[in-house]
């Protein structure tokens, strides 16, 4: 039976290695934290359908549960080195792992705002990210910067994309539909507040990207 090491223990990768079980293939799945599903867990709703993340969550967990993979939590994968047909692999405390393949599903950081200190965040109490956004939402209050409901929001897309000054020379892509998805949930939590979306360029490339786009416009008026 081959053995497949999985590096990153969010939907990509449970997904992954829930299939290749059943495939037969023995299947060990890495996770630097205590927890699976680490970014998603920071969401409430999710695109395109605006269901509540917690239900994601608690599916992918269940479906690992009952698999054959072995769940490797609290072990963070440092180096990777190929030795003749097989993958030597090396945690935080040097333990050493062999696979015969590797499949890296690492998901993403989310960029320090406060590297672009000339718009303010961790500066003025009413520049928040998207992230402190969510959280909102998960707590069911949304205030600005003296404890009231906002009448006017603004979202700064871009920040740090494509800015050699942050050291990022790439657009994360996932940002635009992430402020439209926001900017419609704002809207049905906050029907009189007017919102807005500043940007360089819009990239809706994905299914179901454009559909929610010219939605947020026509019906939510954003």
């Amino acid at each position: 039976m081959n053995k497949i090491a999985i590096i990153g223990a969010g939907p990509a990768g449970i997904i992954a290695a829930v299939t290749l079980s059943k495939l037969n293939y023995q299947v060990w799945l890495f996770e630097k934290e205590a927890f699976t599903n680490i970014n998603l867990r920071n969401k409430m709703f999710l695109f395109p359908d605006f269901s509540e993340a917690k239900n994601l969550i608690e599916k992918l967990d269940e479906e690992l549960k009952l698999s054959f993979v072995k769940l490797m939590p609290e072990k963070e994968i440092v180096h990777i080195e190929q030795q003749g047909k097989k993958w030597k692999l090396f945690d935080q405390n040097k333990q050493e792992y062999e696979a015969d393949a590797v499949l890296l599903t690492t998901g993403y950081e989310v960029f320090d705002a406060k590297r672009k200190e000339e718009l303010g965040y961790g500066i003025y109490k009413g520049v928040i990210t998207s992230m402190d956004l969510e959280q909102m939402f998960k707590d069911g209050k949304i205030v600005n910067s003296i404890g009231e409901t906002p009448k006017k929001i603004v979202f700064l897309q871009c920040v740090g994309s494509r800015d050699e000054k942050s050291g990022n020379n790439y657009c994360s892509k996932i940002c635009c539909i992430t402020a439209v998805k926001q900017a419609i949930e704002i809207r049905k939590f906050l029907p009189e507040t007017e919102v807005n979306i500043f940007y360089m360029d819009l990239r809706m490339w994905g299914q179901s990207y454009e559909e929610l786009y010219r939605e947020a416009q026509e019906k939510y008026n954003i």
